[in-house]
This record gives C-alpha cells, structure tokens and sequence, in this order.
C-alpha cells in the first residue's frame, strides 16, 4: 500500500492480509501508529470517564478496506478495536468505544469475556455499555446544488466505488433526486429513505447515466429499498447473486440489466421489484412481495415461497415470457400449479406466477405454458432452448403453440387431442379446467387471428377462407364428441 500520511506526521505502514486457504488476497489495513502517551486517557485506571477515549490526541489510526471487512452490502460493518497483552492472555479494558469505567481487563476471573475473550456476544450485549464497537458509516448522498454523482463533494463519508462497496441514497429532503451516476463498481445500492418534504410524496430517487456494476468479493450483491418508489435507469450489470429486497410499500424498477451466466437472483421484502430480463440464471427465486420482468428471461430452476400448492409470492411476466431450462426431472407440474394459482380462478391476481397484463384483459389473455419438446421448439422469444425446458408467455387465448398469434396450427393441436382429458395449455386446454373440449374451441375460434404481447388490438375479422375451415373444425369437432 506505500506509505501514506495518516495521524499527523505519522507515516502509514501498509499491510497486505491473505487468506488461510490459498494464500488469497484477504485485504489491506493501513495503520497510523502513534503511542507517546504511556499514561493511558483520563480516568486511568478507574473510572474511566464516558467519553474520555475522544479526548485522546494520539494512538492508531486505520483505514480498512472492503474486502477485509467482508461485510454484506448495505450493511454498515461494526469494528471492535482492543488491546490484548504480549502473551494473548487477557485484553485491555481500553477499548475503542470504551467499555464502563470500572470494568477490569477482560479475561480475568470472575470478569466478562473468559475464553475466548472477546467476540461476536459483545456484538449483541444484553448490557448496551457493553456493546464495545464502532458502526462505520455507509458513503450516503448529499447533494443539493448539482447531481454529478462524480463530485467527492456530492457525498457524505466517502464516494463509493469498488467491489463491496454501498451506495446510500438517503433521507430525500431537499437532495437531488435525478442522479446522474458516472460509471463504477459497487456491491449495493440501498435506497433508505425518509421523506421530509412538506408534502407527502412516495417519489424516491431516479439514477441515470454510466454502467453500474454490481460486484463483491464472493458475497451476494444487494438492491435494497426500505420505502418510496425508486428507478435506476442507468444500465446495471450484475457479477456475483443478487438480492432484491424491497420493503412492503416500496417499489424499485431497474430497467437495463445485464448479468454474467450461472448466477442466482432472490426477491425478497414485501414490495414490488422489476428486473426488466434475466438471462442464463443459476436459479431465480421469488421470497417475498412481486418481482416483475420485463423482458424474456431465462433460469436453470425457479422457486416461489410456500411452493406451487400455496405460493405466498408472486412472479409477474407482464408482457413477455420466461425460460426453465431444468437438468434432472421436469418441473412441469409444479409450474402448471403456480400459474394456476396464480390465475386465481381467471382474474390473474393470484400469488404464484401471473401477469398483470393477462389481468388487465382476463378475458382474452393468459400465461400460456408448455414443454418445449411437446412443441417442437429450438427457441422460445428468441432465446435458445432444448428439450428440457418449461416454456411460458402471456399470450392469447388459444395459442395452443406459444408463438403468439392464434391460427391454424393451433387448431390443429386442439383437434389432435379434442375431448382428451387430463390435457395442459400445449394441449388445447385454455381454459386450465383440465380438458380440451368445445370450450377451448370456443376461446379459439373467439380470438382467432390475434396476438396478445403488444398493445392488445381489438377483435379482428378473421379471412373468409379462416372463417370456412372453422366451420369445417367445428363440425368435424361436434361429430366426433357424438361418436366417442
């Protein structure tokens, strides 16, 4: 780390940590180290006087960086500093931010710590005076004339940027709320919020500008939202899993992500999050609250809490579709179960996987859903697919081959298995009662000649040569359920 000026006229010694295992790069610690003061601080020995320990003028100083910290994004690290005895043996009572006056050296018979001596219980004392450690704070937004996030000045603490690294967007105030990001690295975006306008208002913070690449030393990234409704416009790029957390009333739209393949990505809080397409997930999982995408999406495996019998949690595909490419056995039924109930008995607004599009025009859209081998498919909303994959889209009812328009080849898939029972979407069955029968052929022939993912047109008159062969499958149909 070279040598850097620390406490004044104190040169600072830079040490390199590394890893038991693999010899790896653990961080670095530089350290200010000035000890003229051989009496200790005021009060010495007992009682040492509350706050004494921030009149001294002379001792270490240390700057820590985040990845020896190792702390989860958008948590602010506690630090403990103490003194122990050449041997090991006991530590000091001269702790930093100091323990009661009349505490004796820890380790001691009959006093606090014991073996080990000090750790994580003092961390969560039942005694607060005994909760020995500093919070540091997280780098926080505080910029009121300009919303260059480049400016040091436009930040309290520090201008977060590196691996692990938070970034704080605060009590609203009188800040700027449109922040202009200049590209760089974090391991966390927390949006904790506090409105203090004169009006209420549930309008956050809007961050547009450069790349912002999510990135952490092996810990998972975090988006975090604790109230208002927030929007990174600015393109995110995420390296390592993610967690979404965004509180109940919260919202937080992220509109240009990217991410490197084989990671996973979790929602939890109660509120609403949208990651606009998620491609080449490990997993993805929906803990809590709503998480939308935008865009088509892919995932080796997909979790909603409390499972497909119950779901507590809802996946929204809005407009578009998403990807299960599984290894092992099929997660077929249990995806059938969540968009069921999600479906809530037609309305959409059920937990489990649905679309808020489907439930804006219920009567003539779904979440449609399929094996990709049973259709033939090698690609799926223009992303690659196999054999092993689950295939789901909103679209119309009675697009029995997902491509997204209802036509012929879907009358041809509910005539091959009309009047079958125990049927799925592939199938014929559009109306999810388990059947392919007139009732399907009726939610066809009523939305024929139609697409659903854009703007939903109103019904069209289908060709007349369309409207003959319906004739003709009709009949066909109504003779058939006479004879069987």
């Amino acid at each position: 780390s070279g040598v850097r000026t620390g406490i004044v006229g104190v040169p600072e010694l830079g040490l390199v940590y590394r890893r038991d295992s693999g010899n790896v790069n653990a961080g670095t610690l530089d350290i200010g180290f000035n000890n003229p003061n051989t009496a200790g601080i005021p009060g010495r020995p007992n009682p040492i006087l509350p706050g004494a320990q921030l009149t001294a003028t002379t001792g270490i100083e240390m700057r820590l960086s985040a990845q020896l910290l190792d702390a989860d994004p958008g948590q602010a690290p506690k630090v403990m500093f103490y003194v122990t005895s050449g041997s090991g043996d006991f530590a000091s009572n001269q702790f930093l931010p100091g323990l009661p006056g009349d505490t004796d050296n820890l380790g001691f018979p009959g006093g606090i710590g014991g073996d080990p001596m000090y750790d994580a219980r003092f961390f969560e004392a039942i005694d607060p005076t005994y909760r020995c450690f500093l919070t540091l704070a997280l780098p926080e937004w505080a910029a009121v004339a300009n919303n260059n996030a480049s400016l040091d000045s436009n930040w309290n603490h520090a201008n977060p940027d590196g691996k692990n690294t938070t970034a704080v967007f605060g009590t609203l105030g009188l800040l700027q709320r449109n922040v202009n990001m200049n590209p760089r690295t974090l391991g966390g975006i927390v949006f904790r919020t506090n409105v203090v306008v004169p009006e209420a208002t549930t309008t956050g913070y809007t961050l547009n500008g450069g790349t912002i690449t999510l990135d952490t030393y092996g810990r998972a990234a975090r988006l975090i939202a604790s109230s208002a409704d927030h929007v990174i416009n600015a393109p995110v790029v995420v390296n390592q899993n993610l967690v979404m957390d965004v509180a109940p009333g919260a919202q937080l739209d992220v509109n240009d992500v990217s991410n490197a393949p084989g990671i996973s990505v979790t929602k939890v809080g109660g509120g609403r999050g949208l990651l606009n397409k998620l491609r080449g997930l490990a997993s993805l999982s929906v803990q809590g609250g709503r998480l939308q995408i935008d865009a088509a999406s892919s995932t080796n495996s997909l979790t909603i809490a409390d499972g497909p019998s119950a779901p507590s949690a809802v996946l929204d595909v809005k407009k578009t579709g998403l990807v299960v490419d599984y290894t092992g056995p099929s997660p077929f039924a249990d995806i059938r179960s969540l968009i069921l109930a999600g479906r809530a008995g037609g309305n959409w607004g059920g937990n489990g996987i649905t679309s808020s599009s489907a439930a804006a025009n219920s009567t003539i859209t779904a979440v449609g859903y399929a094996e990709a081998s049973s259709l033939g498919l090698s690609s799926f909303l223009g992303l690659p697919v196999d054999s092993d994959a689950v295939v789901l889209r909103y679209t119309r009812m009675g697009d029995a081959n997902l491509n997204g328009t209802t036509e012929l080849g879907d009358f041809a898939i509910l005539g091959a298995n009309f009047n079958g029972q125990g049927t799925v979407w592939g199938r014929g069955d559009f109306n999810f009662d388990g059947d392919t029968n007139l009732g399907d052929f009726a939610l066809l022939a009523a939305n024929f000649n139609q697409s659903a993912p854009g703007d939903l047109p109103r019904a069209a008159v289908p060709e007349p040569a369309a409207l003959g062969l319906l004739a003709v499958s009709a009949g066909l149909m109504l003779r058939r359920r006479r004879i069987g």
